[in-house]
């Protein structure tokens, strides 16, 4: 079954690999370019001490850790806010109910527009 399947995407990958190639080549040179002027800009911030960079890269997953217990402490504050919102809603004015509405609206069309544009532009499926 792997080798059957690995026949059928074969072509695929050929194809993939011919494509890549060209456009890998083109933009080499200017990434490189641009990493080279990047790091000579930023040379002043390079950390060369292993144990130091070490160390920095401990106290950045430990400073991320430490602001977990707040943002918890935040989501659970929205998260009430929006049920005293639920709770009040026949209370809302039209204005807040209208806005909600546009946004709720806005957000679906965007997933809808995302899946025609992932489809290829297609209303029936994904062509493959």
């Amino acid at each position: 079954m792997a080798q059957a399947l690995r026949q059928r995407i074969a072509p695929l990958i050929n194809k993939v690999q011919q494509t890549v190639t060209p456009m890998y080549s083109a933009s080499e040179k200017q990434v490189m370019q641009q990493y080279e002027k990047m790091m000579k800009g930023g040379e002043q911030y390079v950390v060369k001490d292993k144990a130091q960079a070490d160390k920095l890269l401990k106290q950045w997953f430990y400073t991320n850790m430490a602001r977990i217990p707040e943002g918890l402490k935040e989501a659970k504050h929205e998260w009430g806010t929006v049920q005293g919102k639920w709770g009040q809603r026949r209370d809302l004015p039209m204005t807040e109910v209208g806005m909600y509405a546009l946004y709720v609206g806005e957000l679906y069309a965007w997933f809808v527009v995302g899946e025609i544009v992932g489809r290829g532009f297609t209303f029936s499926g994904y062509k493959i």
